[in-house]
C-alpha cells in the first residue's frame, strides 16, 4: 500500500540541510565529479542515478505523489511547490549518503558481510533481470551515464551512510543515542496531546444489519457518497458539537458518541491521542498543525478537503511517552529524537560540500 506525504509547516528538519557551499569540482577518473567532501566524491553517473531513482521511489511509493506539471508546480503547506520540496528531499539524501561515506572511513567502521552481500546481490539480481551483464552495462550507461562500478560504489555510500547512522544513533546501542534529558526536551517541545471528534464530510460507511461495516472481497471497508443533503447534515451535526466542546460538554463523552461509527477503539485511547509533526501517518495534517498551535484547553473546528475535526488540547503529562498505556502511540519516539540529533550533527558537515552548479542543472527537477 503506498504511504501518503504529509507536508507540515512545523516540518522544517530537512530544510535547512541544503545550504551547500558551491564550488567548482575538478573530474575524477571515472568522469566528472559532481560532489565532493573530505576526499570523498560523487560522479556525475552516481548523481544521476539517485536523483533518478529516488524521484521514482517518491512517485510509486507515496499516494498522493502524482506526476504531472500540475502537480509539481502546486504549492504545499511549506510555502513551496512540490517540485522544489521533493527536490530538496533528495539532495539532502545525496548529501547524506556523501557525508556518511567520509564519517564511515574517519570513525574507522567497516561494512559487515550482510552489507557487502546486499550490494553484490543487488548487482546481480540486476543483471539477471536484464538477460547479461553486457546489457545491464548498456542500460547503466542510456539510463544514467553510470558504469557498474559507480552503481556499486552508489550502493556502497548509502550501505556506509546505513552504517554510520546505526553506529550513532541506533535507539539500543548507538554511541550516541538520545539521553533521558533529551528525550524529555523533544517530548515537551515537539508533541502535543488533544482529543478530538471527526465527522467525515464526503462519504459514509455501509452496514451490514447487525451492525458492522460492510468490507469488499479484500477487506476494505465499503462506503459511498453522501448526498447534498447529508453533506449538510454532517456539517451542522460537527458545528453543535463544536458547541457542545466549548460549552464543557465531556470530550470522552463526545467522542464516544460521535467517533465510535467511524471505526476508533477509543479503549486504547483513554488518554487521548499524543500527536507530533513526526508521525504524518497516524492523524490528519490538520489535526496535527492546530494541536501545535492551540494553548491548553483550546477548542478548535478544524476543516480539511475529508474531514470536519473538533479538537480540544490538553496539558502534557510530565514524561507521558514512558506510560505503558500510550506505548503504542509513542513506537517511534527515540527515533524521531535521535533523527533530530542526525541532522544537527550533518547540517554544518553538508554545508562544506562542494558542488559543481553546471552539471547539477542538467539534472534539474523538471528535466529528469
Amino acid at each position: 500500500m503506498k504511504k501518503t506525504i504529509r507536508l507540515l509547516a512545523v516540518l522544517v528538519a530537512l530544510a535547512s540541510l541544503l545550504s551547500i557551499s558551491v564550488l567548482l569540482v575538478s573530474c575524477s577518473g571515472k568522469g566528472k565529479t559532481v560532489l565532493e567532501y573530505d576526499g570523498h566524491k560523487v560522479s556525475e553517473g552516481m548523481y544521476s542515478y539517485w536523483m533518478h531513482n529516488l524521484k521514482d521511489y517518491y512517485i510509486s511509493y507515496y499516494a498522493d505523489v502524482e506526476d504531472t506539471a500540475e502537480y509539481w508546480n502546486s504549492e504545499n503547506e511549506l510555502g513551496v511547490t512540490n517540485k522544489e520540496y521533493i527536490e530538496s528531499q533528495i539532495r539532502t539524501r545525496i548529501n547524506y549518503y556523501l557525508v556518511g561515506a567520509a564519517l564511515f572511513d574517519s570513525l574507522g567502521l567497516k561494512l559487515d558481510k550482510s552489507a557487502k552481500e546486499t550490494v553484490e546481490t543487488v548487482i546481480k539480481d540486476q543483471i539477471a533481470h536484464y538477460g547479461s551483464r553486457s546489457k545491464y552495462i548498456k542500460v547503466l550507461k542510456e539510463s544514467y551515464g553510470m558504469t557498474i562500478g559507480e552503481m556499486k560504489e552508489a550502493l556502497t555510500f548509502e550501505e556506509k551512510y546505513f552504517a554510520v547512522y546505526s553506529h550513532l544513533y541506533d535507539d539500543i546501542n548507538g554511541i550516541e543515542t538520545a539521553s533521558e534529558k533529551e528525550l524529555d526536551e523533544y517530548y515537551e517541545n515537539y508533541y502535543a496531546r488533544v482529543k478530538y471528534v471527526m465527522f467525515l464530510k464526503n462519504i459514509k460507511y455501509l452496514y451490514n444489519d447487525d451492525g458492522t461495516r460492510k468490507t469488499d472481497s479484500a477487506g476494505y471497508f465499503l462506503t459511498e457518497e453522501l448526498s447534498g443533503e447529508e453533506k449538510e447534515q454532517v456539517a451542522a451535526e460537527a458545528n453543535e458539537v463544536y458547541k457542545k466542546a466549548l460549552d464543557g460538554e465531556s470530550m470522552n463523552d463526545l467522542m464516544k458518541e460521535y467517533m465510535t461509527k467511524y471505526g476508533f477503539v477509543l479503549e486504547n485511547t483513554p488518554n487521548g491521542f499524543f500527536v507530533t509533526a513526526d508521525d504524518y501517518s497516524s492523524h490528519s495534517p490538520t489535526v496535527t498543525v492546530a494541536a501545535l498551535e492551540m494553548e491548553i484547553d483550546e477548542v478548535r473546528l478544524c476543516e480539511s478537503e475529508d474531514c470536519y475535526f473538533i479538537v480540544k488540547k490538553l496539558d502534557l503529562p510530565k514524561k507521558g511517552y514512558v506510560s505503558t498505556t500510550d506505548s503504542a502511540q509513542f513506537k517511534n519516539f527515540i527515533t524521531y529524537v535521535n533523527s533530530k540529533k542526525f541532522a544537527e550533527k550533518f547540517t554544518p558537515l553538508i554545508e562544506k560540500i562542494k558542488e559543481d552548479k553546471d552539471i547539477i542543472a542538467k539534472y534539474a527537477f523538471e528535466k529528469l
